[in-house]
């Protein structure tokens, strides 16, 4: 609970004039929102998709899902079509727009990388040792490195701690970390490693993680 602000006693004549207070800066602008989900991880994000509909970001859906190559393109046509956003399966390096979500191909680590100020998205096959793909670390570690405090990083459902190392970078670079609340998870894990080490800002249901996203990046949020 908030504590009631203090009021100030009446100054004297001989008191010093009150300074008054520094304006506060505006948070600083989210570029991209990385998202890593595993088992349940579909249904989660198009809940929150659901819930952005309607509202133009300013920022690409980078997305790490842990999912068979074989199903790999029906992720993507369902999202697309539950979300009515373009959602595009990253098979050759790409510049990336905002209010697109993308995703890796079958088999591939989707990495974010800067060319000549302009972030780019490809898959990739390396790291080729790590269990799983696409793998959530390799997409917030790069992202981290491109957006560093303008990344918002998202770990929804699923089992196991891919995503943790990653969440380390983002808030290491000063980005933001949410995580999807254990309660409403089909498998825990992976976000209460994150909240478990300290990392998360917030966390919240997946309508309610969406609300941070239009929150931080709804174009008409930056109009003036």
């Amino acid at each position: 609970m908030l504590e009631p602000a203090q009021i100030p006693e009446a100054p004297t004549a001989s008191a010093r004039p009150v300074t008054q207070p520094a304006i506060r800066k505006p948070a600083v602008r989210t570029g991209a929102v990385a998202i890593g989900a595993s088992t349940g991880g579909p249904q989660a994000l198009v809940q929150i998709l659901r819930t952005l509909a309607g509202g133009k970001l300013d920022a690409p859906l980078l997305v790490a899902i842990h999912t068979p190559a074989e199903f790999c393109q029906s992720v993507a046509s369902m999202l697309e079509r539950e979300s009515g956003r373009e959602v595009v399966i990253v098979t050759t390096l790409q510049s990336v727009r905002p209010d697109v979500v993308y995703l890796p191909a079958g088999n591939m680590h989707l990495r974010v990388m800067k060319r000549l100020g302009s972030a780019y998205v490809e898959s990739c096959a390396t790291p080729d040792t790590i269990r799983y793909r696409p793998c959530i670390d390799v997409l917030f570690d790069s992202a981290a490195y491109v957006y560093g405090p303008r990344l918002m990083g998202i770990v929804l459902t699923g089992m196991g701690e891919d995503g943790l190392q990653g969440a380390r970078a983002i808030a290491a670079a000063g980005g933001c970390v949410l995580a999807q609340t254990p309660a409403t998870c089909v498998v825990d894990s992976m976000p209460t490693a994150i909240l478990e080490a300290g990392l998360t800002q917030k966390s919240g249901a997946p309508h309610e993680i969406a609300a941070q996203i239009l929150l931080r990046t709804v174009r008409q949020a930056h109009a003036r």
